[in-house]
């Protein structure tokens, strides 16, 4: 079966809405496209991208007939982000029962705010008309970014009671001492391969 074609029972689950106030239901079955739409629809708002500082460079951006002006559209970064987590997990979510459902749409729900403040707070900074709105409080605008720390941990929160979205430490058997040193030693050049092994000699 196809990724698009499957298909998840969200029966009972609820979601949260964009200020995280609410829950609202929601039940059946849903396709990966259904999905994503219903998600995208409660969390990620229209926004005006020429009054983004990445309005410059971002690849999302859809201009109108107006050279210095863009459509109102989801933000693409966000909306990306979100498809790609429901796409690449919906073969993990298809055995979840439904309080696990509930857990990853509640992650998911602080991935996508993360995802779009993130986006929101860089061209807030980069942006001179946005900077200068805050005049000699433009150092509170800076601070802004310190609630990005609170859907960070929430996702950890949600996403550490599955086994599947954990880490798995590897660990590498040598013989002696000196191998040790030199495998430990190359974890300080930055390789993935090495930064995440536990070494450890007879």
């Amino acid at each position: 079966m196809d990724v698009a074609d499957k298909i998840i029972d969200l029966t009972g689950c609820q979601i949260w809405d964009r200020q995280e106030v609410k829950r609202i239901p929601i039940n059946g079955n849903y396709t990966l496209e259904e999905l994503t739409d219903l998600l995208k629809k409660h969390w990620i708002p229209f926004f005006e991208c020429h009054q983004c500082g990445r309005f410059d460079y971002c690849k999302f951006v859809e201009v109108t007939s107006y050279t210095d002006k863009a459509k109102d559209i989801q933000c693409g970064v966000a909306v990306t982000s979100l498809k790609a987590l429901i796409t690449r997990c919906i073969s993990v979510l298809q055995i979840l029962d439904s309080q696990k459902l509930q857990y990853f749409l509640d992650a998911a729900y602080h991935f996508t705010q993360f995802i779009y403040k993130s986006e929101l707070r860089t061209g807030n900074f980069i942006s001179t008309d946005h900077l200068d709105y805050f005049n000699n409080l433009v150092p509170m605008a800076f601070s802004q970014i310190i609630d990005l720390r609170n859907h960070l941990t929430k996702f950890s929160y949600e996403m550490s009671r599955f086994p599947e979205f954990r880490s798995r430490q590897s660990i590498l058997l040598v013989e002696g001492y000196s191998e040790k040193v030199f495998i430990e030693r190359l974890k300080h050049s930055g390789l993935a391969c090495f930064l995440y092994i536990t070494v450890k000699s007879d």
